[in-house]
């Protein structure tokens, strides 16, 4: 079955995102993010995909040794979830198309409920590979 969303589901989103962000939802540390900040004390630079409310790229942006972040959702509302716009750089991207057309390498790279909506996990697994360096981290959570 191929997921897609509708300009109706878009607009659901976008509720649910300003509902959250008026509540203050998505401010405190979660499970995840206590694992993920493990992973991300020897991180320097780090790519958020699917980062739907930013809620892991804003908690790990609080770390010193993180330079920058960057966060790629297909969902424009998202980037009205930065906190830290000095070390978060937001880009609206289809995950489903090639999404590294930089030559950047990172390490720590995020993929947190998001691999069960692509269309080919097998060749976003392989476009992860080449974006991380040597002995670095990939982080995925199916939910």
């Amino acid at each position: 079955m191929k997921y897609k969303r509708s300009k109706k589901y878009l607009y659901h989103l976008k509720n649910v995102f300003d509902e959250a962000k008026k509540n203050n939802k998505y401010s405190n540390l979660s499970e995840k993010n206590s694992i993920i900040k493990s992973y991300a004390k020897k991180a320097k630079n780090v790519l958020d995909l699917g980062c739907g409310s930013l809620n892991h790229s804003n908690s790990l942006a609080k770390l010193n040794n993180i330079n920058f972040i960057e966060a790629i959702d297909e969902n424009k509302f998202s980037s009205e979830f930065i906190n830290d716009k000095k070390k978060i750089f937001f880009f609206k991207k289809n995950l489903n198309k090639k999404f590294y057309t930089y030559k950047k390498k990172y390490d720590l790279i995020l993929a947190i409920s998001l691999i069960h909506f692509l269309d080919n996990k097998k060749k976003f697994l392989i476009n992860v590979k080449k974006l991380m360096k040597k002995k670095k981290y990939f982080y995925n959570i199916v939910s």
